[in-house]
């Protein structure tokens, strides 16, 4: 298994050009210095990923389960699985500890 970063994106063919240069932007330009919107992104994110846990809780089982057979199932386990919730969830308390300590 090779991971890979993938963007997807749609556009209407006139503003392709504008699509690549706002890509540009994001993806080679992105400032991580502000340490209070980046926790407000990954809180918003984890609370996300717990409506989604509480939503689909068979789901996040499969996933669990798969992880135990096969490479590809270890590896969507630690990106879409409750492996990745717990990350997001003790970075999203590490960052409110480490913010509040400041």
């Amino acid at each position: 298994m090779v991971p890979k970063f993938v963007v997807s994106v749609k556009v209407i063919n006139k503003k392709t050009c504008k699509l690549f240069e706002l890509l540009n932007e994001i993806v080679n330009h992105t400032k991580f210095a502000d340490i209070d919107r980046l926790k407000e992104i990954i809180t918003r994110h984890q609370a996300r990923l717990d409506a989604q846990v509480k939503r689909n809780g068979y789901g996040y089982t499969r996933t669990r389960l798969a992880s135990y057979f096969s490479n590809s199932g270890m590896f969507n386990e630690l990106t879409s699985g409750i492996e990745y919730y717990w990350f997001v969830s003790d970075l999203a308390a590490k960052l409110d500890f480490q913010h509040s300590s400041d």
